[in-house]
């Protein structure tokens, strides 16, 4: 989005929304997210490394309801 002044934002660290796509496996609390194939997506990270490639850690758990494609998560940023 922009501010007031037509300058460009973004959120790069400390806590807000992040939206995840559904990849088929539930995310738990402190899960690690980096961008997926879906534009203005993240997926859930395979592993618990993190990396210059991961973009936040979720702070709320999701459990995926049948045919739901994404969901707004709470999240902590790690870029900067």
């Amino acid at each position: 989005g922009k501010d007031s002044n037509g300058m460009d934002m973004a959120l790069a660290l400390g806590t807000g929304w992040i939206l995840v796509v559904n990849t088929g496996q539930d995310i738990p609390v402190g899960s690690y997210v980096v961008s997926s194939a879906t534009p203005g997506h993240t997926e859930l990270q395979l592993d618990d490394v993190k990396r210059a490639s991961t973009v936040a850690s979720v702070s709320e758990s999701v459990v995926w309801l049948p045919l739901e494609i994404s969901r707004k998560v709470a999240c902590r940023y790690l870029l900067g």
